[in-house]
C-alpha cells in the first residue's frame, strides 16, 4: 500500500522479530535489498544499527533483537550497541536527537508492554538526551508523555491497510 509513496520518499530500516537471525539480521534482508544504511548498517556492533544526521537532527537506529542491556552507572559497561548509542547521542551538538528500534516498550496494542525495552532502551534515551523515540511492533500507534524530556511512540500499525488507532500515555 506504500508502494507510490516509498518510491519517493527516503526511510531508513532497522531489524525486526521476523528478520531475526543469531547474528543480527537474516541476509540477505530487506535492509541490504532495499535501502543501503549508513555505514554498511554496522556502527554499533552489530547489524542494522547506524547513525545519520539530517539538517538538525541526529537519527539513531538500534537493533533491538540484540544485547541492549543498559548499565546506568556505567554506560560504557553496557551491551556494544548501547554503550555506542549512548555516546553518539551524549556527543551530538544536534539539538534534536531522534532514536529508533522494533520492539515496543509501553503499549495496549497487539503486544504488552515489554520490561527489557523500557528498563534499558526507554533509560537509555532519556539519559542521553533524546528527544523522541519510536518504535513498533506493537500493531497499534501510541504516543505517551514526555519522560525526563524525551518523548515515546509506538508507530506499529505502519504494516496494516485501515489500521485502527489508539492513544494512550504514561504522563
Amino acid at each position: 500500500i506504500y508502494q507510490a509513496t516509498m518510491k519517493n520518499t527516503p526511510y531508513y530500516a532497522v531489524c525486526g522479530n521476523h528478520d531475526y537471525h543469531p547474528n543480527g539480521c537474516a541476509t540477505p534482508d530487506v535492509m541490504d535489498q532495499e535501502n543501503p544504511l549508513p555505514g554498511g548498517g554496522k556502527m554499533g556492533g552489530g547489524n542494522t544499527t547506524y547513525y545519520f544526521d539530517y539538517g538538525n537532527a541526529r537519527f539513531v537506529a538500534l537493533n533491538s533483537n540484540l544485547s541492549i542491556t543498559y548499565n546506568r552507572a556505567n554506560p560504557s559497561s553496557s551491551a556494544a550497541q548501547v554503550a555506542w548509542a549512548y555516546n553518539i547521542l551524549k556527543n551530538s551538538s544536534q539539538p534534536w536527537k531522534i532514536v529508533y528500534w522494533h520492539h515496543n516498550g509501553w503499549s495496549a496494542g497487539s503486544h504488552t508492554s515489554n520490561s527489557s525495552i523500557i528498563d534499558n532502551l526507554v533509560t537509555l534515551c532519556e539519559d542521553a538526551g533524546a528527544n523522541v523515540c519510536f518504535w513498533g511492533h506493537s500493531h497499534a500507534y501510541e504516543r505517551f508523555g514526555t519522560e525526563k524530556g524525551t518523548a515515546f511512540y509506538n508507530i506499529g500499525n505502519g504494516g496494516k491497510k485501515n489500521a485502527t488507532s489508539c492513544a494512550s500515555g504514561t504522563g
